[in-house]
């Protein structure tokens, strides 16, 4: 289903949903090294 959105959507909103996903798992990286300590 996201890959129909994306494709309806097109390349700039691909790459900036990357962006956003890239976003998104450095600031759970961030949550997970703070659970750890």
């Amino acid at each position: 289903m996201i890959l129909l959105i994306l494709e309806a959507t097109g390349v700039n909103s691909t790459l900036m949903a990357c962006e956003l996903g890239l976003k998104l798992y450095e600031e759970l990286e961030k949550l997970r090294d703070d659970l750890k300590r």
